[in-house]
């Protein structure tokens, strides 16, 4: 007894599985994390190094250098890549997909502790830190009232803050913006040399003033009391009349005078004030104070939000009166709505796949019977997904959404069987037991086949690196979804239509409403007609093999000439988001007021143009991304829901791009659409040890490509304008002589000019720092500088002009280094619609013809078309062991090398139809489409498997090889087309209606629809002429099995 016969005796085993299977998945399906994309680990580690008071170049040469040299040794290392800044290096190593990242990170540990002895003293410890795509923000909340920036920043901290942190799911919410309130204390530098002090003296007496700390205990009458010395500062006056040194005097009373001590009011004036901010952020023209919530890792950011949302009314109970906490920006939001888009496109495909089936066989039960098959085999596949830890995203859905329209394959192939043998007046059991048996064999290969396209996916998917980590819970849908698909149509199936669905043909129940006789007379007229017209087709195909396979081979070399024509992307870049980024670039230098100057102008412009925005957000001395430099901002601009906005981003763009000619000075960039970059669309690499010839090329090479092509958008150089400094050389000999040390100038200089923080004040439960320095008019130039003095090592005051000499100079902001060479990278973006295969020819001929490169300078080319030349190499491996697998296959479950080469000419044929959808729609192909051809080729295959499978089946019967090829092309057309274009339809909304913010996975829509479509249509003719020209003189061998099915039928 086989599983179907099985299933058709044991109906009721069956159905109990399958609900309890079924409940159980529906139970833990909402539980299922959610997120835009599959939540990936690039195997990326940084060392990161703080070496204080050091510019770009000392930084380079005393931590970068040495640790590179140490770190390139690591095991399974790609590349090297480091960044030397001011005060900082950060080297980014980037290993093989497939190394251990934490054994990575313990040999990369090993190797900095072996080289940490010979860093400067000054640098700080190397720490390591791992890349993770997770660590972005999902909500942005904003803190409004009625009260002072301070104020509003002081209750987001101590109030709101703690209890977001508290919601389940919450990482960290991390407040931005608003002012920090500081006690002053300015000094004059006049006071100072009055009374012959130094900046140090005064930190070191309020440090020592402001003291609180237990002194021990005494005993009195018993009683044990602590002895405790409390001078924390009570009040401003108590700073003010800190002593900072006693003037000499010959008396020897016991009393001072108030003229004989120096306090810190006789010498500074110290009050209360905001500390001077280095970035400022506005919100619809006002400063605000908002938090950035992260959610931990692998949670449901989806429900994340959703606790947060359902949080805020209870939080704002918790702030004053006047005092509200809103949603800013919703990240999740865009998720919802492009989630809702595969939804749609699911659910549009299942209807389109039903209705197909009802068209063809117009009966309710057998559409109700496939109609349960597919939520059933996608439950229980979403429940291997919350074992296995996947998200439910984008990339997975599309799987499902794939698996959707093979799930109902094997079903139809099934089901239409049974119905024949029930039009053929069978009764229920035998017909379910037969027409399931009969089509084993077909379904088993159909499946194996797709099923073994996705091994060499998962073998080379480290090859494809961000790539191949992402369609990996593609490829786990798919896989388990067909698999219980195949079981489901081998035990549902038969179950059903034999108990519970009755499967009833118009013999057993004919119609009996006039109309839907007339109806379905029609449909069944209309469906034999094109059964008899593929028939003549078919034996004029038959008769005049050779014009037909020439015909085929035609239009097969000319596809293969148009397909080296179409444009190539390395992914689709969807411009589709909710928000849209101004990023803004000054010359190096530029201060915060004048950023701000330019970043307001083009608030107004934005204001003025676009239409339907809901929030500016502007960020002045950072990009919105981090990091604080006076000379760079942002304006982000919040939409609303994708589908509902009246300028989209890419609107936006063209409205705001004619005005940015108004501002020489700045270099702009817009930034919007969320998808996986691996790289730059453009990337020019220049390699030079001499940095300023290199920063002449790249800036030389980016005007070269604003000017001559149009196409190219954004191009910037990584190599900033050099920022105006001065620089600082010690005379050491004389510093020595003199008893001081480099350390010590540098340190003075920087504790005169920045200050220092040596305590700190407590007002009304909050804590402020106490900063010393020099006033404004003492170090707001060159001469108050050079005024300065130092305290020798005898205490005499040394003036700084005595050991150093200032030099105005053009320093650099950093220094970019890839694998221990020096490199400067001159990227850009793509107009939409153009192809980086297209642009990248013409941008390496402009160069060439141009530009004549600086001797010392070496340019390459990196960015999507380096990457796309990598894969290349990956896809057609995997393409081609994909093909040999499918071949394998067959040839195991035919027992037969000729029936699978006969099938075999059907997986070029889908070249054909890619071509000429891509040709139709003028998309370029990309990635994507080529993951669309190594599915395809495991899907084409199934119509070529049913023909040669059911011919097999006749000609065992008796029938002759033309006999037995007509019968089984006339009787197989209906499961064909049916399979085929549930398949197609599924994938019709995905492909070519997704939805705002879908485009991604667009392109394996359309592969999928255009390469089936098309093949099937061929392959129709041209299977049958291959099986009768190879065929023509060969007995058929069968498999044992099939031999006993049909011995079993044939004895029936």
């Amino acid at each position: 007894m086989n599983i179907t016969e099985l299933s058709v005796k044991r109906p009721v085993t069956i159905l109990i599985l399958t609900a309890l299977l079924t409940g159980l998945a529906a139970f833990m399906v909402p539980d299922l994390a959610v997120d835009l994309y599959p939540s990936v680990s690039p195997p990326y580690i940084s060392v990161s190094t703080s070496f204080s008071g050091a510019g770009p170049l000392e930084v380079e040469e005393s931590v970068t250098r040495l640790l590179e040299k140490q770190l390139s040794n690591v095991t399974g290392l790609i590349s090297l890549n480091s960044t030397s800044s001011e005060g900082n290096s950060r080297i980014s190593m980037e290993f093989d997909y497939s190394t251990d990242l934490d054994d990575a990170t313990n040999d990369v540990r090993d190797s900095l502790e072996r080289v940490s002895r010979s860093l400067p003293d000054d640098a700080g410890s190397p720490a390591i830190f791992k890349f993770n795509l997770a660590n972005r923000a999902i909500m942005t909340l904003i803190v409004q009232g009625e009260e002072t920036p301070d104020k509003l920043k002081t209750l987001a901290e101590d109030t709101v803050q703690p209890l977001l942190e508290r919601l389940e799911g919450v990482s960290s919410a991390d407040v931005r913006g608003g002012n920090t309130k500081i006690i002053k204390v300015d000094v004059s530098q006049s006071r100072l040399e009055a009374y012959n002090l130094t900046l140090s003296q005064l930190s070191s007496a309020l440090s020592a003033r402001n003291i609180q700390s237990g002194a021990g205990s005494v005993s009195k009458d018993g009683l044990e009391y602590t002895l405790r010395v409390d001078e924390k500062f009570k009040v401003l006056e108590d700073i003010r009349r800190t002593v900072i040194a006693t003037l000499n005097s010959d008396e020897t009373t016991s009393s001072i005078n108030r003229s004989r001590v120096v306090r810190l009011e006789d010498i500074a004036d110290v009050y209360e004030a905001n500390q001077d901010v280095s970035s400022i952020v506005y919100v619809n023209g006002s400063p605000s104070i908002s938090l950035s919530i992260q959610n931990e890792s692998g949670s449901n950011v989806v429900q994340v939000a959703d606790t947060i949302i359902n949080a805020l009314p209870e939080i704002n109970q918790e702030l004053p009166e006047g005092i509200s906490l809103s949603i800013l920006y919703d990240n999740t939001t865009m998720i919802r709505n492009t989630l809702g888009q595969v939804y749609k496109a699911a659910l549009q495909g299942a209807i389109l796949a039903m209705l197909v089936l009802f068209f063809f066989l117009r009966n309710i039960k057998s559409t109700l019977i496939i109609g349960l098959s597919i939520p059933i085999a996608l439950l229980i596949t979403m429940m291997g997904m919350y074992f296995f830890d996947l998200t439910l995203n984008m990339i997975s859905l599309t799987g499902l959404i794939l698996g959707l329209g093979m799930i109902v394959d094997n079903s139809i192939v099934i089901l239409e069987n049974i119905y024949h043998y029930r039009e053929r007046g069978a009764k229920l059991e035998p017909s379910a037991i037969l027409g399931s048996r009969e089509m084993v064999t077909a379904i088993v290969a159909s499946t194996m086949t797709t099923l073994c396209v996705f091994i060499p996916l998962i073998i080379w998917k480290d090859n494809l690196e961000m790539m191949g980590q992402m369609f990996e819970d593609m490829i786990f849908t798919v896989v388990l979804s067909l698999i219980i698909s195949l079981v489901t149509a081998l035990t549902l199936v038969p179950a059903l239509s034999s108990h519970y669905l009755k499967l009833d043909s118009r013999v057993q129940k004919p119609l009996k409403n006039r109309v839907l006789i007339l109806l379905d007379n029609k449909l069944e007229k209309f469906l034999v007609a094109i059964e008899k017209g593929y028939r003549r087709a078919l034996v004029f195909a038959l008769g005049n093999k050779a014009l037909i396979l020439t015909l085929v081979l035609v239009i097969m070399v000319i596809s293969f000439q148009l397909f080296g024509t179409l444009g190539m992307n390395l992914q689709p870049r969807p411009r589709t988001d909710d928000s849209v980024r101004i990023s803004l670039t000054m010359p190096v230098g530029t201060s915060l007021e004048r950023t701000e100057l330019f970043i307001q102008e083009m608030r107004q412009i934005v204001e003025d143009e676009v239409e339907g925005y809901e929030n500016l957000i502007l960020n002045i001395g950072s990009s919105g991304g981090g990091g604080s430099n006076s000379y760079t901002g942002s304006i982000e601009i919040t939409l609303p829901p994708v589908g509902h906005q009246i300028d989209t981003p890419s609107d936006i763009q063209n409205k705001i791009r004619p005005y940015l000619n108004q501002f020489p000075e700045a270099t702009f960039a817009f930034s919007a659409g969320r998808w996986m970059r691996t790289s730059s669309a453009v990337d020019i690499e220049i390699y030079s040890n001499d940095l300023d010839l290199a920063s002449k090329t790249a800036l030389e090479i980016r005007d070269l490509l604003k000017e001559n092509l149009p196409q190219v958008e954004d191009p910037i150089s990584s190599m900033e304008d050099g920022g105006p400094e001065y620089r600082i050389l010690i005379d050491t000999d004389r510093a020595s002589a003199l008893g001081l040390d480099s350390s010590t100038v540098a340190s003075t200089i920087k504790n005169l000019v920045d200050g220092q923080t040596p305590t700190t004040f407590w007002k009304n439960g909050t804590e402020m720092d106490v900063l010393v320095q020099l006033n404004s008019e003492n170090r707001s130039s060159l001469s108050d500088l050079e005024s300065q003095y130092i305290r020798g090592a005898s205490g005499q005051r040394i003036s700084l002009t005595n050991v150093a000499r200032l030099v105005e100079t053009i320093g650099p902001k950093s220094i970019n280094r890839e694998n221990e060479t020096r490199v400067l990278h001159v990227t850009a973006g793509l107009a939409e619609g153009v192809a980086v295969t297209a642009i990248q020819p013409l941008i390496e001929n402009l160069l060439e013809t141009a530009y004549i490169v600086p001797e010392g300078v070496r340019i390459s080319y990196g960015g999507e078309a380096k990457e796309i030349e990598r894969f290349s190499s990956p896809l057609m491996v995997i393409i081609i062991v994909a093909v040999i697998m499918v071949f394998a296959v067959m040839a195991s479950l035919f027992e037969s090398l000729v029936d699978p080469l006969i099938i075999f000419f059907s997986i070029p044929l889908l070249l054909i139809g890619v071509v000429l959808v891509y040709k139709i729609t003028g998309e370029a192909f990309s990635i994507i489409s080529a993951v669309g051809i190594v599915v395809l080729a495991g899907i084409v295959v199934n119509n070529g498997i049913v023909l040669v499978d059911y011919t097999n089946l006749l000609r065992h019967r008796g029938a002759d090889v033309t006999e037995a090829v007509l019968n089984a092309g006339q009787s197989r057309l209906r499961p064909i087309l049916m399979t085929s274009l549930t398949t197609i339809l599924g994938m019709v909304p995905m492909g070519f209606f997704p939805g705002e913010g879908t485009e991604f996975i667009r392109p394996l829509g359309q592969t999928i629809v255009g390469g089936l479509a098309v093949s099937t249509l061929i392959t129709l003719f041209v299977t049958p002429v291959m099986y009768s020209l190879l065929n023509s003189h060969r007995k058929v061998k069968m498999p044992r099995r099939m031999r006993k099915k049909v011995d079993i039928e044939v004895q029936g």
